[in-house]
Parts: structure tokens; C-alpha cells; sequence
């Protein structure tokens, strides 16, 4: 049995209900409590949106071979999703070439908020070898060097990146050096 508020009355005309009148009391006009259910049912059926939460069918109430049908489902939209992807990627490259032919560019850091570097490799360019630094000090460094950013947590990122970049080793808590790694040299600031 649905349980509404029986002061709220829902009109025909568009499945709003109506405001208590004045004083909480029920005109004679209003429907009672019996139609008001039965109007309420015709209106839910019309609008599930509106059902109650513990009305609508829970994923342990359905059956195993459904749930199976929908992990499916996704799965091939998934496959489906991937594929539309990797075609566009493709029409990309094409129409990068085809910029390339005609003697244009293609901004190939766009998608760093037009920095040449990522942020692992200006924070290895900006903190010399051997130097221990702080991610707010790390952050500094490379903002300093033109590195832009619109990031409203960037010291943040920086403490992600400084923790994953082989570059640099964890000597304390908030501290990280930079390491010679490969190729470096002593050639950051």
C-alpha cells in the first residue's frame, strides 16, 4: 500500500499535487482518502520517476539470467564504445597528417593545457639533481618556469607525481629528492 500525505491532493491536469488548503483542513470539494489513493496509483503508474525508493524493484529481486543479460549488454556497448573511439582516433591522425601536408601544425599539447611538458617531466627539468624539495616548493619551482595551470589543488598533483616519477624518492614525510635517473645530469636549476 502506497502511504502519501492524504492533505495532497494530485490534479488531473498536470500531476502536480495541489498545496494543503489553509488550516490543514479538507474542503468537501476534495477527494477522500479512498479516491485519493486510486488517483495517486493512476498517477504513479504514468510517472515511475515519482514511485518511492522502496517500491521500485531491487537488483536482488531480479533474476540471475537478467542480471547476466545486462552485465552482457554493457559489455557489448562497452566493445561497441572502444570501437567508435578507435575509429575516431584514426580520422584524427588523418586529419592531422592532412594539416601536416599543407604545411599547418597541430597542437600536440593541447591536451596539457598547452604546456610543452608534462608535469612529471618540468618538475625533473625544474629541481636539480640532489636537491630535496617539498611538493609546495616543487609546484613553485615549475610555476616559475612557465608551467600553467588552472588546477584549484595543484600542490596536490604535484604530491602524486612526485610520489610515481622514478625521478624522485620519498626521504621523508613531504620531502622528495630528485634522482639521477638514465640520462640525467646536473643540468636543472
Amino acid at each position: 500500500m502506497i502511504r502519501l500525505d492524504p492533505h495532497v491532493v494530485i490534479s488531473s491536469d498536470n500531476d502536480r499535487p495541489d498545496p494543503p488548503p489553509a488550516g490543514g483542513k479538507r474542503r468537501s470539494s476534495q477527494a477522500g482518502p479512498a479516491d485519493f489513493e486510486t488517483r495517486a496509483r493512476a498517477v504513479l503508474a504514468r510517472r515511475p520517476d515519482l514511485t518511492p525508493p522502496d517500491d521500485r524493484p531491487s537488483i536482488e529481486d531480479a533474476p540471475i539470467d537478467e542480471l547476466i543479460d545486462e552485465l552482457q549488454r554493457r559489455q557489448s556497448k562497452l566493445v561497441d564504445l572502444r570501437k567508435q573511439r578507435d575509429l575516431l582516433l584514426r580520422r584524427l591522425g588523418a586529419l592531422d597528417e592532412e594539416i601536416h601536408a599543407l604545411g599547418g601544425e597541430v597542437d600536440a599539447h593541447a591536451a596539457r593545457g598547452g604546456n610543452a611538458l608534462s608535469l612529471a617531466d618540468a618538475l625533473a627539468d625544474a629541481v636539480a639533481v640532489g636537491v630535496v624539495v617539498s611538493p609546495a616548493e616543487a609546484a613553485e619551482a615549475v610555476r616559475k618556469r612557465g608551467y600553467r595551470t588552472t588546477a584549484k589543488r595543484f600542490v596536490a598533483s604535484v604530491t602524486n607525481t612526485l610520489s610515481k616519477d622514478e625521478r624522485f624518492g620519498r626521504v621523508g614525510r613531504g620531502r622528495y629528492e630528485r634522482l639521477a635517473v638514465g640520462d640525467d645530469d646536473d643540468s636543472g636549476d
